[in-house]
């Protein structure tokens, strides 16, 4: 699922992603391990990892160089960016030939053609 909060800066922000965090974790929706934060710049993790810490919620930092190389990471920011523009072929091709849509390159060029 993807959330969107409203901040006014960015303690606000990751104080409203903690308490996010925290509830969907305390109310078993999610695994903790099954949640990341994407964070916009690499200057905002204190204010996120301070924000956890006054939640109470266990974290993992992952990042540096390679990070946003990996399949997984490549795919999720695919889907944000099909989202934020649909028209995007290339987020579109990659999201279509994944196995969770189990299709075909020529058959992903066709609806991604579509799309447009």
């Amino acid at each position: 699922a993807v959330s969107v909060l409203t901040a006014t800066n960015v303690t606000e922000e990751a104080d409203a992603v903690a308490i996010l965090v925290k509830t969907a974790t305390d109310e078993g929706r999610h695994r903790p391990n099954a949640i990341a934060i994407l964070l916009r710049a690499n200057a905002h993790l204190h204010n996120f990892a301070r924000a956890l810490q006054r939640q109470g919620v266990a974290y993992q930092v992952s990042g540096g160089r390679g990070f946003y190389q990996q399949p997984e990471i490549k795919d999720c920011l695919a889907y944000l960016r099909a989202v934020d523009s649909p028209d995007d072929s290339v987020c579109l091709m990659r999201l279509l030939s994944l196995p969770r849509y189990a299709t075909d390159s020529v058959q992903a060029g066709r609806w991604a053609r579509q799309a447009r």
